[in-house]
């Protein structure tokens, strides 16, 4: 059990965020993120918020099995470091997999610092989480933020080390969290260079639209996104479920 106890929900710190996650069976266009940074400036938020997702972006992919960045900064993705870093992907193409995330800083985790944007990468792993969990004062070794989501991260991955499937391993650290801590949201990407862990879990009925997770599949590519800013055929991952996307580009989602 996690040493923590359940708080007051505190609607003026939600941490907001948008995410993307590529796997492909072909090189990615970089058409995809190009597209995908629009939402720093319209992605949606939630009620009351101001718009736009400004305070931080991140990109990260594999090569030869290990996550690298091919751009993080705590700025806009509008700046011209995201238009370097969507060069730098055509030159050198992947197939996956790709996770992207755009940052609304909380006022609880706020700090516009590098050690606090996300994508955040260990060792083969790479992670991104949308919502806020309040007050999350558990002590994990490796932090170089300050971030609820890097805490969430390590957390993961000391359960990962203890054995058993990574599968079990994220059932176990969600429902601790459960059990422990007010949370916004839970919704993460995590990713091990072989396949990307897309999990989705909401606290407020009424937040459901904005902490939104779907996937779309074609003969090439799973495409796992927030918004539908792509016309595909999307499918929506359940509250409290957990979507697995194989080498293969099966996807196969379980409740958690």
């Amino acid at each position: 059990m996690l040493d923590g106890k359940a708080r007051p929900r505190n609607d003026d710190v939600n941490d907001m965020c948008r995410m993307l996650g590529i796997l492909s069976n072909k090189p990615i266009s970089p058409l995809l993120l190009s597209d995908f940074r629009s939402l720093a400036e319209n992605g949606k938020v939630l009620k009351g918020s101001q718009p736009g997702h400004q305070d931080g972006w991140g990109i990260v992919c594999y090569n030869e099995g290990f996550p690298i960045y091919l751009g993080r900064q705590p700025n806009s993705a509008m700046s011209d470091e995201f238009v370097k870093a969507c060069k730098q992907f055509s030159q050198r193409p992947s197939i996956g997999p790709v996770i992207a995330h755009l940052r609304k800083a909380s006022s609880e985790y706020g700090e516009r610092i590098l050690e606090n944007t996300a994508p955040f990468i260990r060792d083969k792993w790479s992670f991104a989480h949308n919502g806020t969990i309040h007050k999350f004062n558990v002590e994990v070794s490796g932090a170089r933020g300050t971030t609820d989501s890097e805490k969430f991260f390590l957390l993961l991955l000391r359960e990962m080390a203890d054995g058993g499937s990574i599968e079990n391993a994220i059932e176990k650290t969600v429902d601790q969290i459960r059990k422990s801590f007010r949370y916004t949201s839970m919704t993460f990407l995590l990713s091990n260079g072989n396949k990307i862990y897309a999990y989705r879990e909401y606290s407020k009925p009424d937040d459901g639209d904005y902490y939104n997770l779907m996937y779309a599949v074609d003969k090439n590519t799973v495409i796992i996104s927030q918004e539908k800013t792509w016309l595909r055929d999307w499918v929506v991952i359940p509250n409290g479920s957990l979507a697995k996307v194989q080498e293969n580009l099966e996807v196969c989602i379980q409740h958690l």
